[in-house]
């Protein structure tokens, strides 16, 4: 239970920190790679920001406190040893680039005990980092979009679930879907 406190409290504070960003002006990059569907996916919409999000079956939402949801952005989805945060923010009068957000992320990392940078990654209007610390795999994943929207996917999987967070992290970002 207070391992999970310290990774809500950890999550809470890197969207915090994301909260007050934004993005430059610039156009957004389209995949072109096709997205690998999971099977009988689960798929997270938000009307308020024009996104949606596919997700293995067995990730549930935490809760489904609507005013929550509005509030955030977005929504926190569960299973057992694993979360995924998808937001949308748009209120930020800070603009930061991806490469800075990225940075801001690994930032994070190296003043945290046991961390280690697994990858960082920022293409166009896109950014990841990926990293492993003493709560488990996380990945912080960040679209930034011409209108100033930041989108951002946190990860969470405990130790025991890499091969999850291997085969899923990637696909589910790739499953993001703007509405522009």
């Amino acid at each position: 239970r207070k391992k999970m406190k310290n990774v809500l409290l950890l999550i809470a504070i890197l969207t915090m920190c994301v909260t007050f960003s934004a993005c430059n002006k610039g156009a957004a990059a389209a995949s072109e790679e096709p997205v690998e569907a999971f099977e009988n996916a689960v798929t997270y919409e938000n009307a308020q920001y024009g996104f949606s999000v596919q997700l293995p079956s067995d990730f549930a939402p935490q809760n489904n406190d609507e005013q929550l949801e509005k509030d955030r952005g977005g929504k926190l989805y569960i299973r057992k040893g694993c979360m995924v945060d998808m937001q949308c923010t748009d209120k930020s009068e800070a603009v930061l680039t991806p490469e800075e957000i990225v940075s801001n992320g690994i930032g994070f990392c190296a003043t945290s005990d046991d961390c280690t940078v697994i990858e960082r990654k920022v293409e166009g209007t896109e950014g990841i980092v990926k990293y492993q610390d003493k709560f488990g795999y996380r990945a912080e994943y960040y679209k930034c979009m011409p209108d100033k929207k930041l989108y951002t996917i946190s990860f969470t999987y405990d130790s025991d679930k890499k091969k999850e967070y291997d085969d899923e992290v990637d696909k589910i970002i790739k499953s993001l879907k703007v509405k522009e």
